[in-house]
């Protein structure tokens, strides 16, 4: 696509990013986010760079 972004377009793609935020905040809100979770976290995207 070429051209400006239409009004609904803005709207939807900043509505994701709102909502992404937030269901990560409720995510590591309800189940913790502990050393362990971090070291796996990083370890995959280490092991699984593609």
């Amino acid at each position: 696509m070429v051209g400006k972004s239409t009004a609904a377009q803005l709207f939807v793609a900043r509505l994701v990013v709102v909502l992404a935020v937030v269901l990560v905040l409720l995510g590591l809100a309800w189940h913790g986010f502990s050393a362990e979770v971090n070291q796996r976290i990083w370890h995959d995207i280490a092991e699984r760079p593609g």
